[in-house]
């Protein structure tokens, strides 16, 4: 590799050289008019630079930068041609004039000077093009390789056309030609300024440093673009080659373009900036959490570990974690933060109860908005010093309450319910993770390996829907059996705005407790992201992307997500991977088999051209099953297994023969149906069926109850 762009420098190096001597020489012997002259050089011209281009490509193909990085680079390169400009102003002895129409040079040293400028020009313009250009391949789409090779054709358009647009190609002329591809080279300019999709993830940080880049560039390349239409500089290039100033022109013209629009749209997302940046955090916290809980075994490490990411996700100022032993409840020290015993023990109020005692005996969330003006508590005055609002979410096992997360803020008025989603979904994993480094202390000390899975099931059945959405408008049943004690079949409900119900089904590859882990994971990144996001596509894209890179080869995730729309009966969803959907209505049986990537596998591309979104509408008593492979590939002691086709014919003759119909009654007919086939054969996977029946759009959605971990809604004082 390096080899090759060793070569292709130095061969764009000795033919621009070549052409810089052609140029000298032909001058000197007054044939530059010459139009076998005027062919060599374009041709000359045109291998150097191709060459060039081609080098500048290669070589920052070769490194990975951040979009700022690469921003700041081109607008860096745009300077170089800013001082190249000036360089060119400041030479007394340039004398080009126009004779009969014609570009002609005064002296010899114009010569020199015209063809030292317009080359460095050109390989500065040609580089800063080239930087920007890799801007556009970030977070690239199928047609962001076809739009710019547009772009590419039209550049070269342009100034090939300079060139033919007269016989001796000094001279421009304004031909239908040259309008109608300065027509095309302007579109294709706009198409590609748009593909400003890396914006919206650079930090706030970044956004602002984005700005500053995208100002100075806009300002450089402006300026730029003017003098390439001013007198001096134009008749240098239209001298040297109008192709090559054409070619100039077009180039700084997209970098304007991008420029600009790039500024605005970075102003655009700046306001949002700081709530995306703690989207972020909290799903970086979620990751980490979800890696801790699969590798850490060390409890010290663990509550540690757990304390420092509930502090990154909240943005707080104190937080430790406190566990429930033989001895009581007490602070981890290792997991206390900027705060003391002391200071935890000022946390009463007025009765000289603890905060800590509140959610304990509740088994709901406590949080305090504005210690300073609340009257019930004690040492406000000492508080006040210390924290400005408070939060102390109660971790829950097994048996019960094991312990707390506490987390703390200078600030009044820090905790808004999106935040106590995300801090819910670290308090669940935290939990999980806690209760888990305990069973294998367990294990190791006593070899309780059944106990321990057996505390793992009712874990995870913790994780799912304690209850189900209710509503006149739809009767919905759902069931999970995990082949062993714990599995990682998922299924869970969001409410979202406007009456819409999100609903999703998942199958993590494998089985067991490491299945069950990585399920554990999905469900908190899927609570985290329901509630930013409009449509299933979306979620299944932002899930992949937290997936991919924080989950190990061996393990994918088959997903179907879907939003039903309970003013309209309309379902969207997205298939990833998962078991095609069976669709009821009217008495026709239907797998619906959109396409659709599992999650974890890849990114990019490829998996977002496998994602394809799906509207059905639902009619009067119309029937989705959801369901995963537990039930299709459940085979009896012959091997055969139940398939698709034995599901569609249990429903069929459970609708035929039934005297009315309820989503729970067709539900029991399928897992007794499978449990029937597979008689005296163990299971081997998970079975998890999610069942809706759609009643129609009479009646006024009543909402989905929540439930707050443990066994209410969050309180506040």
């Amino acid at each position: 590799m390096r080899f090759e762009r060793t070569a292709l420098i130095l061969l764009a190096a000795g033919i621009l050289l070549a052409d810089f001597f052609l140029v000298l020489i032909s001058s000197a012997a007054n044939a530059f008019g010459a139009y076998w002259v005027l062919s060599l050089h374009t041709a000359l011209l045109i291998g150097g630079l191709g060459a060039f281009g081609i080098f500048i490509h290669r070589t920052l193909k070769k490194y990975e930068a951040k979009p700022i990085v690469i921003m700041g680079r081109g607008v860096a390169t745009l300077g170089i041609g800013l001082v190249l400009i000036g360089a060119l102003q400041l030479t007394s002895d340039l004398e080009i004039n126009v004779v009969n129409g014609y570009f002609a040079e005064g002296n010899m040293s114009t010569v020199v000077v015209a063809g030292i400028f317009s080359i460095a020009l050109a390989a500065a313009m040609l580089t800063a093009f080239q930087l920007f250009s890799q801007l556009l391949f970030l977070r690239r789409r199928k047609m962001t390789k076809r739009n710019y090779q547009l772009l590419l054709l039209a550049l070269g358009a342009a100034a090939l056309t300079a060139f033919f647009s007269h016989p001796n190609g000094v001279h421009l002329l304004d031909t239908p030609a040259s309008q109608g591809v300065l027509i095309i080279l302007l579109i294709a300019i706009l198409i590609n300024s748009f593909r400003l999709s890396w914006i919206i993830f650079l930090t706030r940080k970044e956004k602002l440093l984005n700005l500053l880049f995208t100002f100075f560039g806009i300002l450089t390349s402006g300026f730029i673009l003017f003098q390439v239409e001013n007198m001096t500089v134009f008749r240098t290039l239209m001298y040297f080659h109008p192709g090559i100033q054409e070619l100039i022109f077009g180039m700084l013209g997209f970098t304007f373009c991008y420029l600009g629009i790039g500024f605005f749209s970075t102003l655009l997302h700046l306001p949002t900036s700081r709530e995306f940046d703690k989207k972020q955090t909290e799903l970086t916290a979620l990751q980490g959490m979800g890696r801790l809980m699969t590798q850490v075994l060390d409890a010290n490490e663990l509550t540690a570990t757990a304390s420092h990411l509930a502090l990154d996700m909240a943005e707080a100022e104190y937080t430790w974690i406190e566990l429930i032993d033989e001895s009581g409840i007490q602070p981890i020290e290792n997991s206390m933060i900027n705060v003391t015993k002391g200071d935890i023990a000022l946390l009463q109020f007025e009765d000289g109860q603890h905060f800590r005692e509140l959610p304990l005996q509740s088994g709901k969330a406590l949080f305090i908005n504005d210690i300073a003006n609340d009257r019930r508590i004690r040492h406000r005055d000492l508080l006040t010093e210390i924290f400005g609002s408070f939060a102390i979410l109660p971790l829950s096992g097994h048996g019960g309450k094991i312990g707390l997360l506490c987390i703390g803020k200078k600030n009044p008025f820090e905790f808004d319910a999106d935040a106590l989603t995300a801090l819910y979904a670290l308090a669940d994993m935290v939990s999980i993770a806690v209760e888990n480094n305990r069973l294998i202390e367990q294990s190791i000390e006593k070899e309780r390996l059944q106990q321990e899975l057996l505390v793992a099931q009712q874990m995870q059945r913790a994780l799912l829907p304690q209850s189900l959405p209710a509503s006149p408008e739809f009767d919905i049943a759902a069931t999970s059996i995990p082949a062993y004690e714990v599995g990682g079949d998922y299924y869970d409900f969001v409410e979202l705005e406007g009456g819409r119900l999100g609903f999703i089904i998942g199958d993590v590859s494998g089985k067991g407790a490491s299945a069950a882990l990585y399920m554990a994971q999905v469900k908190g990144i899927f609570q985290t992201l329901s509630v930013t996001t409009n449509s299933p596509s979306e979620l299944i894209v932002k899930m992949n992307a937290s997936l991919v890179n924080h989950t190990e080869k061996k393990y994918f995730v088959s997903l179907l997500y879907g939003i039903l729309d309970i003013n309209t009966g309309t379902v969207t969803y997205v298939r990833s991977g998962h078991c095609p959907p069976l669709y009821i209505s009217d008495g026709n049986f239907r797998f619906e088999k959109p396409n659709g990537m599992a999650l974890g596998l890849t990114d990019g591309d490829p998996f977002l051209n496998s994602i394809e979104e799906t509207r059905l509408e639902l009619r009067e008593n119309d029937i989705l099953v959801l369901y995963t492979d537990g039930i299709t590939e459940a085979k009896n002691v012959n091997d055969e297994e139940f398939d698709t086709s034995r599901l569609s014919a249990v429903l069929q003759q459970s609708i035929t023969t039934g005297t009315a119909i309820h989503a729970q009654s067709l539900l029991e007919d399928i897992i007794s149906n499978v449990e029937n086939f597979t008689t005296n054969r163990e299971a081997i996977d998970d079975m998890t069926v999610l069942l809706f029946q759609w009643k129609g759009n009479s009646h006024t959605f009543a909402g989905i109850p929540k439930a707050a971990p443990g066994t209410g809604k969050e309180i506040e004082l």
